[in-house]
């Protein structure tokens, strides 16, 4: 599978703890080095509500009541072009 991210929708994940491993693993689903992609149940208004690894430490990860969100633009362009 390949996919293209625009360098500005790069740029806005300048917080990126992994330096954009989910770029080089998109056919693996992983983000961190062994760690799978947080699986996205829903998407609304450019967020993404997601279920993720309990320990993954990610600037873009937030919880709430109802699960995790993610506001990663490059996650959201992976969701975007590939739909998982």
């Amino acid at each position: 599978m390949s996919i293209s991210i625009d360098n500005e929708i790069v740029k806005d994940t300048s917080r990126c703890p992994s330096g954009f491993y989910c770029l080089t693993n998109i056919k693996n689903h992983r983000c961190f080095q062994g760690m799978r992609m947080c699986s996205v149940k829903s998407v609304a208004e450019g967020v993404l509500l997601v279920d993720c690894p309990e320990n993954l430490n990610c600037p873009y990860k937030s919880g709430n009541g109802s699960g995790n969100m993610c506001s990663c633009p490059t996650r959201l362009e992976i969701y975007n072009q590939t739909k998982g």
